[in-house]
């Protein structure tokens, strides 16, 4: 969603802001992606964008130019340049409420090499004055992951992504036995691993953000001192559809891409109160199998599978009064005799009640189907390959 039109490319069309679908592409080939669903997250990062408020360099290490005329992400020219003074440059920005320890925390920014003596290394941390840290490094030029520490804490994953033009996004997942005053995001570009630098040495930075949770979503613009919660996406099934997924016989069949792994979570979900059913949901932190699920008989019917949602997957799900079936990614179809009821009074893409919505998926809907009949267990398989025609 867009709260402040950008000029160069877009006309105001209403007063007040539109929150609807978020229809995303692939940041680095802008080839479609389809529906972002998110969970909710809270933006603690301040002015995560204005590194000249909020952000220090210890002794002035380093020099920060704001608006330095190279193009940020999100279309403007903020991306703030950075320029070592000395061997010891970085700079700090604030948080608040990041004190809970045994918590996964990530930390991410967005970087680009300098022009002009640029450092060999992206580094994104998180610190605390109690001396826990957790530090990351990647290759200015491929944004590839080189090495990584951590004190009083560990580190639980790390990863990049190219956006465009030079511009990777980096994180880093973290969680500490000790904090004292609260975590403050670190970020730096360095000549070594070690975090030194070389004055002169410059890089651009963009985008800071810091959030609970095990792995990074999308960003969350802070120009505040405070902190700002994105709410989760809810996408439900109106009309037609809706109609459709509400009675037996039902096939339904989705492609998504969900890239970070978790426990239990709908792709198809029911919501509301009473006894919940979802249709498609995997529940598996491989990411391996598709399930139907009705709390009144539990896993209708498990398909396991080879499929790889971290890169793009199916499963297809079929019910009628004499049981269920459900597929995934080509493997082997799974059947029961027991029908799914689904006349609930609504559904959403990737939101579950069983959990109270805690495992929402985090990834995108890349299209689906829904057939007012039980399809054969060949033709599920067949639907069930990515790619196959709907």
């Amino acid at each position: 969603y867009v709260t402040t039109p950008r000029s160069q490319d877009q006309i105001i069309t209403t007063s007040t802001a539109y929150y609807g679908p978020r229809l995303d592409t692939n940041p680095s080939t802008l080839a479609p992606a389809g529906l972002l669903v998110e969970e909710a997250r809270v933006q603690y990062a301040q002015y995560s964008q204005n590194f000249g408020t909020g952000w220090t360099s210890p002794g002035g290490a380093t020099t920060i130019t704001t608006a330095s005329g190279v193009t940020s992400p999100d279309g403007t020219s903020q991306m703030a340049l950075l320029t070592q003074t000395n061997t010891s440059g970085l700079i700090y920005g604030n948080s608040t409420g990041l004190t809970t320890t045994g918590t996964n925390y990530v930390s991410s920014g967005y970087f680009k090499a300098g022009a002009s003596s640029p450092a060999p290394y992206f580094e994104i941390a998180f610190t605390d004055v109690s001396g826990s840290y957790a530090i990351a490094y990647f290759n200015s030029s491929t944004g590839a992951y080189v090495t990584s520490a951590a004190a009083r804490g560990s580190i639980v994953s790390y990863g990049s992504t190219l956006i465009s033009n030079g511009i990777w996004r980096c994180w880093v997942v973290a969680s500490f036995t000790t904090i004292t005053t609260g975590l403050r995001s670190l970020l730096n570009v360095a000549s070594d691993t070690s975090g030194n630098t070389v004055a002169g040495q410059t890089g651009y930075v963009w985008g800071a953000q810091v959030e609970a949770g095990s792995f990074p979503t999308s960003y969350i613009p802070n120009p505040t001192s405070s902190t700002v919660t994105r709410t989760a996406d809810v996408v439900q099934f109106n009309g037609v559809p809706l109609a459709a997924l509400r009675k037996t016989p039902l096939t339904l069949a989705v492609e998504a891409q969900i890239p970070y792994p978790i426990n239990n979570y709908a792709i198809v979900g029911s919501a509301g109160v009473g006894s919940p059913v979802d249709l498609l949901a995997v529940n598996n932190g491989l990411q391996t199998n598709a399930l139907v699920y009705d709390s009144t008989a539990g896993n209708v019917s498990v398909s396991n599978g080879s499929a790889n949602w971290s890169s793009i997957a199916r499963a297809v799900m079929a019910t009628s009064a004499a049981g269920s079936s459900v597929d995934i990614s080509g493997g082997t179809v799974a059947t029961t005799s027991t029908p799914l009821g689904t006349n609930r009074t609504s559904y959403n893409f990737g939101l579950m009640e069983r959990d109270n919505g805690a495992n929402q998926l985090s990834g995108w809907v890349r299209s689906a189907a829904i057939y007012n009949q039980r399809l054969p267990d060949a033709k599920l398989k067949s639907l069930s390959v990515v790619g196959a025609p709907w």
